[in-house]
């Protein structure tokens, strides 16, 4: 299990307490502490496991980097990617591990990171609705574009084809390593009953605008190195411009999915309840990627020297 974390001390050490309690147990588990600026290290060497191993990076590089460097360590044939702040069931190893004795083109298996509803306050519940991560848990395993990465299994095999996580995505990391996978011809699939419990930080409306800001200012890298393979990437804008001139029709298009996807588990009534939240996040959205946009612009109209 590899968890990469930045100041995750009021979860990390319940993590590490529900991996180590996995009904089918992980061989190891590698901590990633991304230059953290609060006692994360601290946690987690006060629970002195053997099966635990701390890395300490000297400078904050992302996830996406900081799984990297566990990565080039870890020599197992499967490979568990869990967030700091997530709660994995006692079964959720042993959920996702079953689905890969289907098929070995099987490649990435993940499962659902929903918030515990008797916690969950009203933002962070719309955050769970505005991204899609209420389930049917009586569904079967089923082929998806791309899993989230805070709780996602991975064959060796596919890092050892495709790679390692881009290290200039700092947001959608996990879904730019799915989208290769399948393009080098693996299934991604989603295992609704393998649940991991995520105690996000979004729980407070402007926590919640903040990361939907986030989504779309760090999200255009992505989607703009996968136009064919992500939702509405056909009419992606590519200028600051453009997406100023297509933002209505961008949040309508995403509330629409969002709509769709909560129709398909019954969840309509409750989504009501959230939608104008939802609805005022997803304009958020669009100006983080009016603002994403724009620095890509800049990045690219002004290049770094080349050393020599």
């Amino acid at each position: 299990a590899i968890i990469a974390v930045r100041n995750g001390s009021p979860t990390i050490g319940l993590c590490l307490e529900a991996i180590a309690a996995q009904s089918y147990p992980a061989a190891s588990v590698l901590v990633i502490d991304d230059a953290s600026t609060d006692d994360t290290v601290g946690v987690v060497r006060a629970r002195r496991d053997p099966r635990v191993e701390i890395i300490e990076l000297p400078e904050n590089l992302g996830p996406a980097e900081a799984r990297n460097r566990a990565l080039r360590r870890v020599a197992t044939d499967y490979i568990w990617i869990v967030d700091a702040d997530c709660l994995p069931a006692f079964d959720c190893l042993a959920r996702l591990c079953a689905v890969f004795s289907v098929d070995p083109k099987i490649g990435v298996v993940g499962g659902p990171n929903p918030q515990n509803p008797r916690t969950s306050t009203y933002a962070a519940a719309a955050f769970d609705f505005s991204n899609r991560y209420l389930v049917d848990r009586a569904a079967p395993p089923t082929d998806v574009p791309y899993v989230v990465g805070a709780n996602m299994l991975i064959r060796r095999a596919v890092i050892d084809q495709v790679g390692y996580y881009d290290p200039s995505l700092r947001i959608a990391e996990d879904f730019d390593l799915c989208v290769r996978a399948r393009q080098a011809g693996w299934r991604v699939v989603f295992e609704p009953k393998a649940v991991s419990e995520h105690r996000h930080p979004r729980s407070s409306v402007s926590d919640y605008l903040r990361y939907q800001y986030k989504i779309g200012h760090y999200g255009c890298r992505f989607r703009l190195k996968h136009r064919a393979a992500v939702p509405f990437g056909r009419w992606y804008p590519t200028t600051p411009a453009r997406a100023a001139l297509l933002a209505p029709v961008y949040v309508g298009m995403a509330l629409g999915r969002i709509v769709v996807k909560n129709v398909a588990v019954g969840a309509i009534r409750p989504l009501l309840w959230y939608l104008p939240l939802i609805a005022l996040g997803q304009c958020w959205v669009a100006a983080g990627v009016i603002r994403g946009l724009g620095h890509l612009e800049s990045d690219t109209s002004n290049p770094a020297p080349t050393a020599v």
